[in-house]
């Protein structure tokens, strides 16, 4: 059994909640994949498998805060899953299915009115940088190809 740990979340950050598992208790894992998704008030960050298995144990669910060292959950080495049989497709109403896409789009985390203004005043200075840069560029090369066609049309 490989247990899977809360890694160290930084200098500054003392817990992290858990946001997601992307495995059931009984589906087959791989070393390296990641199982769970944390989020700090400055980071989110993944944690992966231990060891290739079956993850047999969840030990802190979804909205759970939990500190580094705290275990996650438990993997099964070298276990292989029951195979479930294949569930059948649910027909789903068009209002039903607007529903749950509503609630997928409540869970993406958008920008904060700050972000996006700093995000914009950084675009607008690299605009006026570059504009600054290429009418340097156009006099420059202005100015020369006047000088040359002078030296041309004098001698």
């Amino acid at each position: 059994m490989a247990d899977i740990n809360t890694p160290a979340l930084g200098e500054s950050v003392t817990e992290a909640t858990v946001a997601r598992w992307t495995k059931k208790v009984g589906e087959a894992v791989k070393k390296d994949e990641i199982l769970v998704e944390l989020e700090t008030d400055k980071v989110s960050l993944e944690v992966a498998s231990p060891a290739d298995g079956v993850l047999s144990a969840i030990g802190a669910a979804e909205g759970a805060t939990v500190v580094p060292g705290t275990v996650l959950g438990v993997v099964s080495e070298g276990a292989t899953a029951a195979a479930a049989p294949a569930a059948p497709k649910k027909r789903v109403s068009p209002v039903q299915f607007f529903r749950e896409v509503r609630a997928e789009t409540r869970k993406i985390t958008w920008t904060s009115r700050k972000e996006t203004w700093i995000t914009s005043v950084m675009v607008f200075i690299m605009v006026v940088m570059a504009s600054l840069f290429f009418a340097a560029i156009d006099g420059g090369l202005g100015l020369a190809t006047t000088q040359l066609l002078k030296l041309a049309t004098a001698g």
